[in-house]
């Protein structure tokens, strides 16, 4: 059957194969580039906006504890310790301030799954508790500051603070286990691809040795017989491919090379047998020559 197709229609079919397996492959190896690029552009962008609501959270009680340790010295002789921890609030707070807005302006995913109104109410209350501490010390009201509340405030930003990380930890998790899934799949594809290549190369390998490989050497060896003056031992190849119109060319001359063999020989033998005719005649007229001869002398 494989002696039916051309062998430049093979060589097309081959090429046109391969090409449409390196296209799928590289669609897909391009596909999973571009989604692994995508995931990892918004894990970095939730990490971090988780990263910046730590920072905030970190500062603000940071600055909760630096109010607190100079309420704990208001009433030494050591004034400049005071002062120093307020001012170490006052950047904390600066800090907590900045981290909090770099947090509230960057877009989420995960955004409509927490209440950020919540949550910014929440970090204001205990900012603005931090900011009316830090006023009464300021302002030398230890007494009003003592009898400020600060647990509320407190615990509800890190109730909300707690609830988003656990999000962020879900949304972290799910996405890392959809990238393995995809990455094991990714691999899985390149091994059938790798055995799609393999049985390709083995039947293309078959084809070649059928198509191209065995005809030869038989066409080879019509020609080496030929050479060698055998004009009887038939080719054996066919097919309507280009092996097999040159099959059949090396049949036509090897019949024509018969053909013209035996007319020469037919002549040679001709012209044989005319010299044997020739040469009997000569031998004939000699004898008769010689009969005369001899007849004259007796006269």
């Amino acid at each position: 059957m494989l002696s039916r197709f051309k062998i430049s229609t093979s060589m097309m079919i081959i090429i046109c194969l391969f090409f449409a397996l390196q296209v799928t492959t590289g669609a897909y190896l391009f596909n999973y580039a571009l989604t692994d690029k995508k995931f990892n552009v918004e894990i970095d962008n939730e990490t971090k906006k988780a990263i910046d609501l730590d920072e905030t959270r970190v500062y603000l009680l940071k600055a909760r504890l630096s109010i607190n340790m100079a309420s704990r010295v208001f009433d030494s002789e050591d004034k400049n310790e005071v002062s120093s921890r307020l001012n170490n609030a006052v950047e904390e707070l600066k800090k907590a301030k900045s981290f909090w807005d770099a947090f509230a302006a960057r877009e989420s995913v995960i955004d409509n799954k927490y209440d950020f109104e919540k949550l910014q109410a929440s970090f204001y209350a205990f900012y603005d508790f931090n900011v009316k501490s830090y006023d009464l010390l300021k302002n030398n009201q230890a007494d009003e500051f003592l009898r400020m509340p600060v647990n509320g405030v407190m615990r509800e930003f890190e109730k909300l603070h707690g609830e988003y990380q656990g999000l962020y930890n879900d949304y972290y998790e799910s996405n890392i286990k959809a990238s393995s899934e995809k990455y094991v799949k990714t691999i899985w594809l390149l091994v059938v691809i790798f055995a799609v290549l393999l049985v390709c190369i083995a039947i293309i390998w078959s084809g070649i040795r059928n198509i191209i490989i065995t005809p030869l050497n038989r066409i080879v060896s019509g020609i080496q017989s030929v050479a060698k003056g055998d004009l009887v031992t038939p080719v054996n190849v066919t097919g309507r491919n280009e092996m097999g119109m040159l099959g059949d060319a090396l049949r036509h001359m090897q019949h024509e090379l018969a053909v013209t063999v035996g007319d020469v020989r037919d002549g040679a033998n001709a012209i044989y047998s005319g010299a044997s005719e020739i040469s009997a005649g000569n031998n004939d007229l000699s004898s008769r020559t010689e009969q005369q001869a001899a007849s004259l002398e007796e006269t």
